[in-house]
């Protein structure tokens, strides 16, 4: 019981200290149309019955994104945009719980379990979309993580749920459904991943090809597909597909990801969890996919690890590094006869990195150089203003 209220402290500090500085820096102006606008919008519109709307044209121009059907009710509860924020720290902060459970039983203690919570809740890259505005592509973590969990116990129904939902965050997200179906087909019920598999096929199918193509002509001018492959046309000079043009310049391919900040960018990653994921490879090789369309964009923000690109990526190494503490046990000595030293040394270790890391990378107190936005009088003069002009005129500010 104790290390259940642990956990639950340690997701209420996490909450507590991420959802201050999300709204903090709303409050304080530090938030922009591009992107807390532009997702704020599409969830408004879907409530008031105009579905996927923004003030430039449809959200489904960028991103396929069905999740915000889903959000759309919350704000019945506060229709600003601050319920988003919270609901992304909160969501993040949930899946702290399908780690510690798969730990517990994986490695066969609370203490380390919680431990690696802990480190869960400690990755710069999960704390920084809650430092970067609101985005769904985030919510896809926990909702992964949960479907993993219930996968590893066999629950084909809440897999099959949480699959799902982990699919409807993002157009890409399809991926997800994919491995879980991959998953089921081999390792519990064939029929559940049949099923997976063709229906994240469909959806990737649907989205790339259908939806956002002809919404993104609209919106973007004739010509225009998926703008976000323009992070990538350095590969694509030969008016190939992205594909055929990582197969066709490898070379070009593996000089970036050796650059200095790509490399720097792969080893952040891995710190935060004291380079465990790297004793299983078969699992962490399926955040791959996510760490190459990072690396391999010509836009810096992806590999930055300071925004909400690379918080996909956590699942893959949370789930990885407990795989891979899993194996160092079994190495250990004799089964079941774990050296009674190799849990502490395990312990500390993780510990040390993720504290070690995040003190160099975090976005809370207990990172060096840190501080909350300051909300001054002038902010909150805004709301005296706002409170002038009536509901139905729109208001947009900007800094000045």
């Amino acid at each position: 019981m104790r290390y259940k209220l642990a956990l639950a402290a340690l997701i209420f500090l996490y909450i507590l200290s991420l959802g201050w500085l999300s709204l903090a820096r709303h409050w304080s102006f530090q938030t922009a149309m591009a992107d807390l606008g532009l997702n704020h919008q599409p969830v408004w519109g879907t409530l008031h019955g105009h579905p996927f709307h923004r003030t430039n044209g449809s959200s489904l121009a960028d991103h396929f994104e069905p999740i915000i059907l889903l959000l759309a009710p919350f704000l019945l509860l506060w229709e600003k945009a601050e319920t988003l924020l919270i609901l992304q720290v909160i969501a993040l902060a949930l899946g702290a719980i399908p780690v510690f459970w798969l730990a517990r039983e994986k490695l066969k203690s609370e203490k380390l379990a919680l431990l690696f919570a802990a480190a869960y809740l400690l990755m710069p890259a999960l704390e920084a979309p809650n430092a970067a505005d609101f985005h769904p592509a985030p919510l896809a973590v926990p909702l992964f993580l949960f479907a993993w969990y219930y996968a590893h116990r066999k629950d084909a129904f809440k897999k099959g749920l949480f699959a799902l939902l982990a699919m409807s965050v993002r157009e890409d997200m399809a991926y997800l459904a994919f491995i879980l179906g991959l998953y089921a087909f081999f390792r519990s019920s064939r029929r559940l991943g049949i099923i997976l598999l063709g229906v994240s096929l469909v959806y990737a199918l649907v989205a790339f090809t259908l939806i956002i193509p002809h919404y993104a002509e609209t919106v973007w001018g004739e010509g225009q597909k998926y703008i976000y492959i323009t992070r990538y046309t350095y590969l694509m000079e030969d008016k190939g597909g992205l594909i055929t043009g990582i197969l066709d310049h490898p070379d070009q391919v593996v000089k970036l990801l050796l650059s200095p900040d790509r490399i720097g960018y792969g080893l952040g990653l891995l710190a935060g969890v004291g380079f465990l994921p790297l004793l299983a490879p078969e699992v962490l090789v399926w955040g791959v996919p996510f760490y190459l369309a990072n690396a391999l964009s010509n836009y810096p923000a992806t590999y930055s690890g300071e925004l909400h690109y690379s918080a996909i990526l956590v699942p893959f190494l949370m789930l990885a590094a407990i795989y891979g503490t899993a194996r160092i046990l079994r190495w250990s000595y004799k089964p079941n006869e774990v050296p009674r030293w190799m849990p502490s040394a395990i312990a500390i270790w993780l510990l040390l990195w993720s504290l070690g890391y995040h003190h160099l990378k975090g976005f809370t107190p207990l990172t060096w150089g840190f501080s909350f936005p300051r909300v001054t009088p002038h902010h909150r003069s805004l709301a005296r203003f706002e409170a002038l002009i009536p509901p139905r005129v729109p208001l947009s500010t900007t800094v000045a």
